[in-house]
């Protein structure tokens, strides 16, 4: 069934009507899922929905939420391979994405933060729609690790993805109690040593993720299956 996030009055915005109504075809009577301050409900299009946004919602529709929060912390790839990682990790239950500029970081975007900022914000609401979710995951701005690691809550977990690491796992530090956990994987060029020893002073961890070399679009999605499968299945 076809999910949309409903603005702060309640009402779908004007880029969702055009949607609904002039893609899907669908019309007045017609139900949908509509979530609403983290809260999924039943709800009907109604006789002026197309132009007032309005819906008639009905009963709630019991969602479980996760109790945990999985931040990513990534050096900023090249291309568009960080807009992947935005859609892709939406999907498999990341919540909030920090861009990071880092030491072998090959992209900047010092001056086009408002124009992203639009852009990927749009990418995860789509993936946040097409994957069920009941809340938008969050995308910062580009920052320093410094920068992000200050700014996480002071319980996080912090595991760094590091393809030097041949011992530790995450199921070394993962015991299913959390309630946030960072991830850090590097750009293109991995992580820097001095990078992994800033992120040891705040209390980090290296973890391996494998044998194999992954590459920087795909590590991240590895690493968050691999949080859920220990959170939500022990």
């Amino acid at each position: 069934m076809t999910r949309i996030f409903l603005q702060e009055d309640q009402t779908i915005s004007k880029e969702d009507r055009h949607h609904l109504f002039h893609v899907l075809r669908m019309k007045a009577g017609d139900s949908l899922e509509a979530v609403y301050q983290g809260e999924v409900f039943q709800a009907f299009l109604k006789e002026n929905s197309q132009v007032d946004g309005e819906l008639d919602l009905k009963e709630k529709i019991q969602g479980e939420e996760k109790s945990y929060q999985i931040y990513l912390l990534q050096g900023l790839p090249k291309g568009q391979k960080w807009e992947a990682i935005l859609e892709h990790g939406t999907e498999v239950g990341i919540d909030v994405f920090a861009p990071l500029q880092m030491t072998r970081s090959l992209r900047r975007v010092d001056h086009k933060w408002e124009k992203l900022q639009d852009r990927w914000t749009k990418i995860l609401e789509k993936a946040a729609k097409q994957s069920k979710q009941t809340r938008i995951p969050k995308v910062e701005k580009p920052c320093s690790l410094q920068e992000a690691l200050r700014t996480l809550p002071s319980d996080t977990l912090i595991l760094a993805c590091y393809e030097e690491e041949k011992i530790s796992k995450m199921k070394d530090y993962v015991h299913g109690e959390e309630k946030n956990i960072a991830l850090i994987i590097g750009p293109e060029g991995g992580l820097d040593p001095e990078e992994i020893q800033e992120i040891k002073n705040f209390g980090g961890k290296t973890v391996t993720l494998g044998r194999n070399i992954l590459r920087t679009e795909t590590a991240p999605l590895v690493a968050a299956d691999r949080i859920y499968c220990l959170m939500e299945e022990g």
